[in-house]
């Protein structure tokens, strides 16, 4: 049997904004049906009681039809939880490579997301040449968007 990733998910308080983020500012695609899901099998399956779950799929760029995806979900009941720091355990970072980091990250900001920490442009002799800047989605999920070019 061959491995292959399949998807990632963010657990979202409003999973419709949270996705027209991702749409309006990456590129991404919803892939229909939205999800909803409920049942015993569920609640046995997340060892929670009562659960509902709603939410979508996303279809990232830069890949095909099938491949990788995004999905954002909802859980009802759901727990609060403070906004993730870049540097603790469990949490990280959703990284986009784009073309101008400049001119994407206004996009970021216009879709709902919030800048953390600033540009940086470093020559890193084993990685070349990292344009980069830090993000907050409109939940609070960190992201970060990059151009990496080879040193000349």
């Amino acid at each position: 049997m061959s491995i292959r990733f399949s998807h990632t998910t963010l657990v979202a308080e409003n999973w419709r904004r949270l996705s027209r983020f991702y749409v309006n500012a990456f590129d991404c695609e919803i892939v229909y049906p939205e999800i909803d899901m409920v049942g015993q099998w569920l609640d046995e399956s997340l060892n929670l009681k009562h659960t509902r779950v709603t939410g979508v799929s996303l279809r990232l760029p830069g890949y095909g039809k099938d491949e990788v995806r995004l999905e954002i979900l909802a859980y009802q009941p759901t727990r609060k939880r403070r906004v993730a720091q870049i540097n603790e355990p469990g949490s990280g970072r959703i990284a986009f490579t784009v073309k101008d980091v400049h001119e994407h990250g206004i996009r970021v900001i216009a879709s709902g997301g919030k800048a953390i920490g600033k540009y940086e442009n470093v020559v890193l002799p084993t990685v070349g040449v990292l344009r980069y800047q830090f993000y907050q989605d409109p939940e609070g999920n960190v992201l970060q968007i990059f151009r990496r070019d080879a040193i000349q």
